[in-house]
């Protein structure tokens, strides 16, 4: 694993992110402004991330998690075993919170940023993402990696949530679709 970059081609078949698509165009009554965590809380800022976005959890009964849980445990399974330290450190899981989200044309994640950039989010331990679509042109930039990942659907992608993995996506020039979220350390506080 190069820069510590979990990258796993076909993870989920085209067919399984067409259900993916068709689960979240079907679901309109789910679809908020995409919002950007920050010191402020969380915020609809359009110049910085301009998507529709579907909060689901890994616990709700539907063809997403059907589809996407299996690959993230055998995911994460792999990383684990390529990093054997992690299993050694305090707990941490997959969070139960995660999104899909669709890029209009001209749409993105534009600002660069990392997933443990705020008290909020600073239990965060790695990001993940699946591509669904790859009939638009781009992917998703870590410009300190010198490293660019160009969409492919069904990829997931894992890497570490600090700042040496800040990234953005590029904008879009079709419609874009993932599904992304976190694994974090569990909090014994609560």
């Amino acid at each position: 694993m190069k820069n510590f970059f979990y990258i796993k081609k076909r993870s989920i078949s085209k067919n399984q992110c067409k259900e993916i698509i068709d689960w979240f165009e079907e679901n309109k009554e789910r679809q908020d402004l995409g919002l950007i965590g920050g010191l402020e809380g969380f915020v609809v800022r359009p110049e910085i991330k301009e998507s529709t976005d579907i909060t689901l959890t890994l616990d709700e009964d539907n063809i997403v998690n059907e589809i996407i849980i299996p690959s993230l445990n055998e995911g994460f399974y792999e990383y684990q075993s390529e990093y054997p330290v992690l299993s050694g450190c305090a707990d941490w899981n997959v969070d139960i919170h995660f999104n899909i989200q669709k890029y209009n044309p001209g749409g993105g994640y534009k600002d660069l940023h990392f997933e443990a950039a705020n008290p909020l989010s600073s239990n965060r331990l790695f990001a993940w993402m699946f591509y669904l679509n790859d009939d638009w042109k781009g992917g998703t930039i870590f410009p300190y990696l010198n490293t660019k990942f160009r969409s492919s659907a069904g990829t997931l992608l894992i890497w570490p949530a600090g700042f040496t993995h800040s990234h953005k996506s590029q904008v879009t020039n079709k419609i874009k679709y993932i599904v992304t979220g976190w694994a974090s350390f569990i909090d014994i506080n609560n």
